[in-house]
């Protein structure tokens, strides 16, 4: 995608307003009219000082009054802390002969604090003013020029015998990020060490010339300051130096030396914005050096586009068919990171055709696992696991490459556990891939490992122990390595068991607060969305279907039909008809189901979201009392497709739902034969704790429908027995259980439950 499409896509979501300043001339008004045409759709506010800005082009104009003297006085007084406007006759002629600009008000309230009379700072002005050459003596900014000149040689006159080696370093910053830079790399920029730079930041903040960013420890120039300065130092030594600072803290560290790499990537992270500054102006001649030292940080850290705008541009040039190589590989890691499946197979095919042309078969594999990534994402599960296979692990064991092995494994277990065959997921995490990362030291790995774990633990209901690996050996990882992506994953996970228990306002919690805004600052629209469609779920959960419903429909579903991500964009239009069938607009669930979802599986071959699908449409179906029908699509079109695929949870499930269009029906012996013998033993096997204790509760309630000699006391037996592990698991079913046996307790009536 080109470089312009990519920024408005993102500008429009999230929607986001640009703001362009200072267009003060003949010369910024054209450039300002040339990019608001590339960012066609995006909401852009232009401010100046150019009368005739936006005029030809037919903008909207909003003409603002200058500061009167009130305001103006207001705002010096405020600039000297002196509690109140401004009120001695010479400050009312300083502010007048400033006409009343807000940047030269801040200017001259440097030089007063610094001891400078008005009477004695509007001389040096008019001197000033009488011998500065400004190109075009009708321009505003003339007597800004004049007050930034004045302010310069008043911090020549601090600086004292340290000027003539501190002056020009503070012009190098001209050529820093417009954002602005912390100490470290301001330093870096400035070509000074640490205590030369804090003097010099110091001083010049003292004057105003050099501002503190409110958001953090960093400091800013003003942009205005830095154009005057920018023709006094040399770009290319300046942008060498950023280029320096940069590829010293990017590389991924030796295992040992986590913690010093945390400490780097947390001093890349405070300067993401002259990051994204920094990889646009990076020169050519760097670009492999760039990429070869960020590849791994890009990947997981971003800012996504930024770094595939930075690959995309150097593989428009001759780099030679391994540079290009890596360049495709990055590439290609960057777009699956940011969720961009269509590009990202795109670059993935492109790397495997040019490393399998030249021989490097396992550049080539690499490459084939990317491919298996994109079909795994989109649920093509059968074509993922045959590529890691039969194309992808063979290489790495012919090659005896261990690591990659491993991770291949890893690919294949998250294959098995989408499929719902946990056991085997399990097996080769803890007996195939766990063992190869801690002989290897490789840290990162084993959390990332143990995390599926985790998962693993988390699908069979055994939520203590999935937060005790989260919390515990997961996320501390993460925080020392710097990796705020993977920080910010852990986090959702650890909300998911929040929310399946039932504790709400923590998950919206981290959500909102913690996992949001990382992905937000990433650039990552999939998981933005992702992330969304969860907080949804916790207002569905609440019973506020009027703002789930408006999240999915205004926030989540348009991201995806950007991307063209038509799996998500089906699943997400299932998610509404939950909302609709949870309101009881039934016909409008089953609508969405059989004419917008079920085609999408269809057609991608996703036989496993179809059987899902089909199974919501038998809940609709069961929900009208069709229950003929709902039983047929359950025996004939869902359950085969579970055994097909070896999906032993996913089965059992079906065999519960037919269980209780059995119960509904009247049928309770076979329901209950169909509990006990064919649900119940699947998930003691799998040691799913809390499908154990619901479908136990289920075979209490059949019990109790039933009435036969004896049932009553099995179903206290069943449901006492349930509602303690649910309270164990801190799970919401436990409040429901515990009514149903009261209820029992109290009084002789049978008992009918969903």
């Amino acid at each position: 995608m080109p470089a312009g499409a990519d920024l408005s896509a993102r500008l429009q979501q999230p929607l986001t307003l640009v703001h362009i300043e200072n267009a003060d001339s003949w010369e910024a008004a054209r450039a300002v009219a040339q990019a608001i045409q590339r960012l066609a759709a995006c909401p852009v506010a232009v401010s100046g000082r150019f009368q005739h800005l936006g005029k030809s082009a037919g903008w909207s104009r909003i003409p603002l009054q200058p500061f009167e003297e009130n305001a103006a006085l207001d705002q010096l007084g405020q600039e000297l802390e002196l509690g109140a406007p401004a009120a001695a006759k010479d400050y009312g002629k300083l502010v007048r002969a400033l006409g009343y600009l807000p940047l030269a008000i801040h200017l001259a309230a440097g030089h007063l604090r610094a001891g400078r009379s008005v009477a004695g700072f509007l001389s040096l002005l008019r001197q000033k003013d009488l011998h500065l050459k400004h190109p075009d003596p009708a321009d505003p900014n003339r007597l800004l020029s004049a007050t930034f000149e004045l302010s310069l040689d008043l911090l020549r006159g601090q600086l004292g015998t340290d000027a003539d080696r501190l002056l020009p370093a503070f012009h190098a910053l001209g050529h820093g990020p417009a954002s602005g830079f912390g100490a470290s790399l301001g330093a870096a920029l400035a070509e000074l060490n640490a205590a030369d730079f804090e003097e010099l930041a110091v001083q010049a903040h003292t004057l105003s010339l050099l501002d503190r960013v409110p958001e953090g420890e960093s400091w800013r120039l003003h942009p205005l300051l830095a154009e005057l300065l920018r023709p006094r130092a040399e770009e290319a030594a300046v942008l060498a130096r950023m280029t320096g600072w940069f590829l010293e803290r990017l590389p991924e560290d030796t295992a040992g030396q986590e913690a010093k790499q945390g400490r780097c990537w947390d001093e890349i992270h405070r300067e993401q914005a002259a990051l994204v500054e920094w990889l646009a102006r990076v020169p050519e001649a760097d670009w492999v050096r760039v990429e070869r030292a960020g590849s791994w940080f890009a990947m997981l850290n971003g800012p996504f586009s930024a770094w595939l705008n930075f690959c995309e541009r150097a593989l428009r040039h001759e780099l030679g068919d391994a540079g290009k190589s890596n360049f495709l590989w990055t590439a290609s890691n960057v777009a699956m990171s940011a969720g961009l499946l269509d590009r990202t197979l795109v670059l993935a095919r492109h790397k495997a055709e040019l490393d399998q042309s030249r021989g490097e078969e396992r550049e080539a594999a690499l490459a084939l696992g990317r491919i298996a990534d994109v079909c795994q994402a989109r649920g093509q599960l059968d074509e993922a696991l045959r590529i890691r296979q039969e194309e992808e692990l063979p290489v790495y064991e012919r090659l005896g490459d261990v690591r990659s092995r491993a991770v291949t494994l890893g690919r294949i277990a998250d294959v098995y556990q989408a499929r719902g065959q946990l056991d085997e997921a399990l097996r080769i995490r803890q007996e195939e891939q766990l063992p190869v990362y801690e002989r290897l030291g490789d840290v990162r790995e084993r959390a990332v490992t143990l995390g599926r774990i985790a998962d693993v633990y988390q699908a069979r209901g055994q939520l203590d122990e999935a937060l005790r690996i989260r919390q515990e050996e997961e996320l501390p990882v993460y925080e020392r390595l710097g990796d705020v992506r993977e920080r910010a994953v852990t986090l959702g996970k650890i909300a998911d068991v929040y929310q399946a228990r039932g504790q709400l306002d923590e998950a919206l919690r981290i959500r909102q607060e913690e996992e949001l805004p990382v992905y937000e600052r990433l650039g990552d629209v999939r998981s933005r969305a992702v992330t969304l469609g969860r907080i949804a779920d916790v207002y569905q959960a609440r019973g506020q279907l009027d703002e789930a419903l408006r999240i999915r429909q205004e926030e989540e579903l348009p991201v995806y039909e950007r991307l063209g991500d038509v799996r998500s964009r089906a699943v997400t239009l299932g998610r509404i008809a939950d909302v609709y069938q949870a309101r009881g607009q039934l016909d409008e669930a089953l609508r969405i189901r059989q004419e917008e979802q079920l085609p999408v599986y269809e057609r991608l071959g996703d036989v496993r979201e179809r059987a899902v699908t089909l199974g919501q449409i038998a809940d609709v179906y069961q929900a009208r009392g069709q229950l003929d029908e709902a039983l047929r699509i359950r025996q004939e079109e869902e359950l085969p497709v579970y055994e097909r695929l070896g999906d032993v949870r996913s089965r059992a499930v079906t065999l519960g739902k037919i269980a209780d269009v059995y119960q509904a029906r009247g049928q309770l012996d076979e329901a209950l034969r169909i509990r006990q013998e064919e649900e119940l033993p699947v998930y003691e096997r799998l040691q799913s704790a809390r499908d154990l204790l619901i479908c136990r509760a289920k075979i209490g309630i059949n019990y109790l429908a039933r009435g036969a000699a004896g049932d009553r006391e099995q179903a206290l037996v069943l449901l006492n027995l349930a509602l303690q592990d649910a309270q164990q698991l801190q799970l919401p079913e436990a409040e429901q259980i515990a009514g149903i046996i009261r209820q029992v307790e109290n009084g002789p009536a049978p008992v009918q439950h969903e």
